[in-house]
């Protein structure tokens, strides 16, 4: 507090953090036209998407639908949920 500043530790990172950034990624990718496989590279990393993508679980494919699917959810009003 010497130098003005308070002690980061009073202020520790959201813990949604990294999905919420990951789901507003996904977004931003989608609305810019990408497929949802460019967007898995995008953010996953090519060889991981490679090796997983036709994978018949399909646990990658979900995971990018469910992010732009929140991702939209947020930009239509869903955001509030973080003011309230």
């Amino acid at each position: 507090m010497a130098d003005g500043r308070l002690p980061k530790t009073l202020f520790p990172p959201e813990a949604r953090g990294d999905r919420l950034r990951f789901v507003l990624q996904a977004l931003d990718g989608s609305l810019a036209g990408a497929s949802h496989r460019e967007i898995a590279e995008a953010l996953i990393g090519e060889p991981r998407v490679q090796a997983d993508w036709n994978d018949p679980r399909d646990h990658m494919r979900d995971r990018i639908r469910r992010a732009i699917h929140r991702g939209h959810a947020l930009m239509n009003g869903g955001y509030r949920e973080f003011v309230a």
